[in-house]
């Protein structure tokens, strides 16, 4: 990317935290979070939050500019055009609000958006927006150092996912970045998003996260040159019922595909009882 300076608003691209940079040394950066809260009149501010330090490598131009809403009182038709008038500044133009029906409630549901190919999903910290492609990260230190020692045989790397990271139920929604995961803990989404990173990593194509339906459930698996890999296994197998997954969509890195419009959408609106999932998935291994 361009030189960094004092004063430019960036987002280090692996952990989501965006503003401006405080200083420089060597070859990290302080930089000072931000996001945008409405306050108790109704008004729009920016707060500050505590400096962090970011590699210069990892860093992004700050694309958008994240806000938090606070309280539960439906949102008015100016408001809307205000929350909308945010977004262009930084970068974003036409932007399509998906399920506007919802948008007047908190912040704190999830929201997608659409703008140009984007899907911008808040799927983390409140006020948070990444484009769905930016959680696969196959060029991620931590991810290059896994696929070296366990790459490139798919299967191996398919095994280390479920040999290595235990699952832990969301409360809510929260997508974990790869190097998070590998910490040993992460939900179905966290653990097939670090398979496609692993498989990504070796170029093979045609590997992609999906975002779907289990049996009415909201889950998450690997798909691999149309193969199923369930990521929520303790150990490598096949699936052996593939007839109940049903894809809505799927992302890696490079490209998002929705089955059809506003899929995406439907996927957060699926049912989510974690337990009764998991004994779906057992059974079926049993």
């Amino acid at each position: 990317m361009a030189a960094i300076s004092i004063g430019d608003s960036v987002c280090d691209k692996y952990t989501g935290s965006c503003g401006r940079v405080l200083s420089i040394i060597n070859n990290e950066v302080t930089l000072e979070p931000t996001i945008i809260k409405r306050g108790a009149r109704g008004e729009y501010l920016e707060v500050t939050e505590t400096p962090i330090r970011a590699k210069i490598a990892n860093l992004d131009p700050d694309h958008i500019r994240r806000y938090e809403k606070l309280g539960g009182n439906p949102t008015t038709k100016e408001e809307l055009e205000i929350i909308k008038g945010i977004l262009p500044v930084l970068g974003i133009s036409t932007v399509v609000v998906v399920a506007i029906a919802v948008l007047g409630r908190v912040f704190t549901e999830r929201r997608v958006y659409a703008q140009d190919g984007q899907y911008l999903v808040s799927v983390r910290y409140p006020g948070q927006l990444h484009d769905l492609r930016e959680f696969v990260q196959p060029d991620n230190p931590d991810v290059l150092a896994v696929y070296s020692q366990n790459g490139p045989d798919y299967w191996s790397l398919f095994d280390f996912v479920c040999r290595n990271i235990n699952y832990r139920r969301d409360v809510g929604e929260f997508f974990q970045w790869p190097s998070e995961t590998l910490k040993g803990n992460g939900d179905c989404e966290d653990t097939s998003i670090l398979l496609t990173s692993l498989i990504r990593a070796g170029g093979t194509p045609n590997c992609y996260v999906v975002l779907g339906n289990l049996e009415g459930y909201g889950h998450s698996w690997c798909q691999l040159d149309g193969q199923l890999l369930e990521t929520t296994y303790t150990s490598a197998r096949p699936v052996p019922n593939p007839q109940d997954y049903c894809p809505y969509c799927i992302f890696n890195e490079s490209e998002i595909l929705e089955l059809w419009p506003g899929a995406l959408d439907d996927v957060f609106s699926l049912r989510r009882d974690e337990a009764a999932k998991l004994n779906l998935i057992a059974a079926a291994v049993a």
